[in-house]
């Protein structure tokens, strides 16, 4: 059997607006008597009526209806708040999820078939290497494409960026030299997935010195509750031009460090600092972040720490 609302619930819906009755044939009436009252108040969402909010209070010459009416309405009204920021926060994790997926959709295709080529060419002079560098590839895209999370620890990023740089030596050979300096507890940083890859891939790609060498600087300090991660190369730089078109977030020049900005700023806002630094002796992308993730994400984001691929 359904149960059925009360006519002041009922009332309440269709007009829209506060409804007060001191009978109410749709209560139990072992609940509502003549000495009491039932308020009901319409909850609302984006101008729709989503539900009702309804209290039955006593009434008495020592009982003030007033106040219970304007304590139904403020509920309401508290409820009817909580509505929109629940289906706001669903929103911006939609959001995200797509974010993510058009990444893993924009893997750069040359990077692809540079890797294959690097593996083709090994295959009949070092077979062995060519067999370790087909295992690395493999990993690098299963550990990219599965990534179903908003957040992954920072390990977890460091693990593909490794990938990434091996097969980056693997097609450069001893053309390419990796520093890294990493003295923050790993497991305990969260971000964004696919955060630091692109901006190493970045140094990797530019950051070529006049003898056709590429030198590569990884540093990830923890200070407090803030990640200090620092990525430089010794290139000749980025042109003035270039640089402050960088630094402006609302120019998408080289893709890769313009979606980690935009990124950074949709998940942390202000929390997060991005700034790209460049001379003739090379150039820096520093970012500062939250060593967790932002209030509320840690539950509703579904954070995985100790997946292993």
């Amino acid at each position: 059997m359904t149960a059925r609302l009360p006519d002041t619930a009922l009332s309440a819906i269709e007009n829209n607006d506060l409804v007060i009755t001191h009978d109410d044939v749709g209560i139990d009436q072992s609940i509502i008597k003549k000495d009491c009252a039932a308020i009901a108040v319409p909850l609302c969402w984006d101008e729709q009526i989503v539900g009702v909010l309804m209290l039955v209070v006593p009434l008495g010459l020592d009982l003030d209806l007033e106040a219970d009416i304007k304590t139904t309405q403020g509920l309401a009204k508290f409820f009817s708040s909580m509505l929109e920021l629940g289906e706001l926060e669903r929103q911006v994790r939609l959001r995200q999820q797509a974010e993510l997926r058009a990444l893993q959709s924009q893997i750069n295709p040359h990077f692809l078939y540079n890797a294959l080529n690097t593996i083709s060419a090994l295959c009949l002079e070092e077979p062995q290497k060519a067999r370790e560098i087909i295992l690395v590839l493999s990993k690098y895209f299963r550990q990219t494409l599965s990534i179903n999370e908003p957040f992954v620890t920072l390990e977890q990023e460091l693990s593909n960026v490794e990938n990434y740089l091996a097969l980056s030596k693997a097609r450069f050979e001893e053309a390419i030299r990796v520093q890294m300096d990493i003295t923050c507890d790993t497991q305990a940083c969260y971000m964004p997935p696919l955060i630091l890859q692109p901006i190493v891939e970045n140094a990797v790609r530019h950051g070529r010195t006049a003898r056709e060498e590429r030198h590569v600087i990884i540093s990830i300090q923890q200070e407090g509750e803030q990640a200090l991660i620092t990525v430089a190369d010794k290139g000749k730089g980025f042109d003035p031009e270039v640089l402050r078109a960088l630094e402006d977030p609302n120019t998408p020049i080289y893709l890769g460090l313009f979606n980690v900005r935009k990124r950074l700023r949709s998940v942390y806002g202000e929390q997060c600092h991005f700034h790209i630094g460049s001379d003739a002796s090379g150039s820096v992308v520093s970012l500062t972040l939250p060593m967790t993730p932002p209030e509320g994400l840690n539950e509703q984001g579904g954070i995985y720490a100790n997946r292993r691929h």
